[in-house]
């Protein structure tokens, strides 16, 4: 009766009309602080029956049974998968669906091919059937948490996260499991959370250098809500990415995290070596540029400063905080049009929710108006023209400039408190 059952959804799939894109998803490549690394989903070991399997070896394909037919077809579409081919994945998991409607793995690769093309909708009605074949399938769980994370529905992304780690038969799927949920706590700032998670998945992988990276960060969080740079919280958040750096001496992130610590114990020398540390071991890495940058503004080396932030945008276009930082140095060296399109940058990606950004940019026009305001034209007389009384030029550029980014973003007069921008 399950088999039927089992059978009728997926033909409900077959028949809802699926379009399947041929291009692969981009990589995302998150600038720190936040490195947010989202755990790989798992498959299977290829070929879930060797028995299955060892029928259908130097046989045709049309020769074959039903089962070995579905296992002969599952191992190619896993083969295609890792080849990153998820069309043809897809063609050889309805084959083995076809022919074995209760096997709940060739659903599950369905799934994470689906994802592959960022069709996270039709990925998750595979998971849900791998789930419904299987209730106990850890990685299924775990692969629709990944899906539903994607999509923004944290809710129920932890609901699967949480199963995934409740049932705790694969150890793999647990610990990223434990992984991207201590990630979803962290930014919900449930920091106790996301570190007994971590503690508890560092037991089954105690040489998993992200798991001491998360639970860095969680830890510098804290602290940085405490504001006291005397906190302890801040020593175990150094403690913690450097056993990331000992556990895997190339992990970039871990060596920039390191220096942000650095940075807000206000040793400023000791997170500008570090940070070249990590610059050493990659150039292009937009995380280690930006923070690189905005340190060497804080030590009043303005170009060098320009130049590291400039790379950093030109690695990730997109990086509000870069462009924001960016804007902060042209400002430091009086370059007020410069400046004033950062910040507009900034706002943008962040589609008006940056408060700091908007401060600033009217902060700065303020300035500009203030910076302009004493400058009276000198009139110049024509040769043969009677003197008189000359009418003085008004100077209201950089006014009407401040009073529309006002009007467009319903800023208030910035107070000096408000105003009082630490660079």
């Amino acid at each position: 009766m399950k088999k039927l059952l089992v059978l009728l959804a997926v033909l409900t799939l077959l028949f809802s009309g699926f379009v399947f894109a041929a291009t692969a998803p981009k990589a995302d490549a998150k600038a720190a602080p936040k490195t947010d690394t989202k755990a790989a989903p798992k498959t299977d070991a290829k070929g879930a029956d060797k028995k299955a399997a060892d029928e259908y070896s130097g046989k045709p394909v049309q020769n074959l049974g039903p089962v070995s037919k579905a296992y002969a077809a599952y191992n190619k579409g896993y083969d295609f998968y890792l080849v990153k081919d998820y069309k043809n994945a897809v063609r050889q998991l309805l084959v083995t669906i076809k022919n074995k409607p209760d096997f709940s793995k060739s659903y599950n690769l369905m799934g994470l091919s689906y994802m592959g093309v960022n069709k996270s909708d039709e990925a998750i009605k595979y998971y849900k059937i791998a789930l419904y074949t299987d209730i106990n399938y850890a990685e299924a769980a775990y692969n629709m948490a990944v899906a539903y994370e994607s999509k923004d529905k944290i809710d129920l992304a932890e609901q699967f996260y949480l199963k995934a780690i409740a049932l705790n038969n694969d150890s793999h799927v647990f610990v990223r499991a434990s992984l991207n949920l201590a990630n979803i706590y962290r930014n919900q700032t449930k920091y106790d959370d996301a570190i007994t998670l971590l503690r508890k998945a560092q037991v089954y992988e105690p040489d998993f250098a992200e798991l001491y990276n998360s639970a860095g960060l969680s830890y510098l969080a804290a602290g940085d809500e405490t504001k006291d740079t005397d906190t302890k919280l801040y020593d175990l958040a150094i403690s913690n990415f450097k056993t990331a750096t000992e556990k895997d001496q190339k992990y970039v992130e871990a060596q920039n995290n390191l220096a942000i610590v650095y940075e807000r114990q206000g040793n400023l020398a000791r997170a500008l070596g570090q940070l070249e540390e990590a610059l050493k071991m990659n150039s292009e890495h937009p995380g280690a540029n930006y923070n690189y940058g905005k340190t060497l503004i804080e030590n009043g080396n303005y170009d060098r400063a320009i130049a590291f932030l400039q790379k950093a945008i030109k690695l990730d276009p997109n990086f509000a905080e870069a462009h924001y930082a960016l804007g902060k140095g042209f400002w430091h060296k009086n370059m007020f049009n410069e400046a004033g399109s950062e910040f507009k940058k900034a706002i943008k990606i962040k589609k008006g929710d940056y408060d700091i950004a908007k401060l600033a940019l009217a902060d700065l026009n303020k300035q500009k108006k203030d910076f302009t305001s004493h400058i009276v034209p000198t009139p110049v007389k024509v040769e043969g023209e009677d003197s008189g009384p000359v009418v003085e030029e008004k100077i209201d550029d950089a006014e009407s400039e401040a009073a529309r980014v006002k009007e467009e973003w319903e800023i208030e007069d910035p107070t000096p408190e408000k105003t009082d921008l630490k660079f």
